[in-house]
């Protein structure tokens, strides 16, 4: 769980995009209940914000639950493997490959976090390291703190 806070002193109406990855509580409390990406919004006074928010497991199957707000000069990302290939690349069970990811503007200095959308097909760490773990499709997704992402389709198999 993470509490989120506006600072008024409105009453605060709350809404997720998708209840089946995170729940809020109508006062601020956000619960990671299944694999996504959501939004969170808080409305008040005619006003609102959003809180993009990543839910994964991770090695430890353990909820994590990265958030992104709006503060991000990123307006696209492209994911490609280091040595070529990008877009959509068919891989061994078994093999790693190093990603990376290109942002514009190229000079942003704004951090992303690395999805998988299906961690049975295939992982991806921190640094951008996908392995492919089992046979199927996946996408892996470099995610800037605004929401933008760029994605590669993994084809295991």
């Amino acid at each position: 769980e993470i509490k989120y806070t506006c600072d008024t002193k409105d009453e605060v109406s709350w809404t997720t995009e998708n209840s089946k990855v995170a729940k809020e509580s109508g006062e601020g409390v956000v619960t990671a209940v299944g694999k996504g990406i959501t939004v969170i919004t808080a409305y008040s006074d005619g006003k609102y914000d959003n809180i993009s928010v990543v839910v994964e497991k991770d090695e430890t199957d353990n909820n994590e639950l990265p958030v992104f707000d709006k503060e991000s000069d990123i307006s696209s990302i492209s994911v490609s493997v280091v040595g070529g290939g990008k877009d959509d690349i068919s891989v061994k069970k078994g093999e790693k490959h190093q990603l990376k990811y290109f942002t514009e503007p190229s000079d942003s200095t704004d951090k992303v976090v690395w999805y998988s959308e299906d961690l049975k097909v295939a992982k991806v760490s921190k640094k951008g390291v996908c392995e492919a773990v089992g046979t199927g499709k996946t996408v892996i997704k470099a995610i800037a703190p605004n929401g933008v992402s760029g994605e590669l389709v993994v084809r295991v198999k």
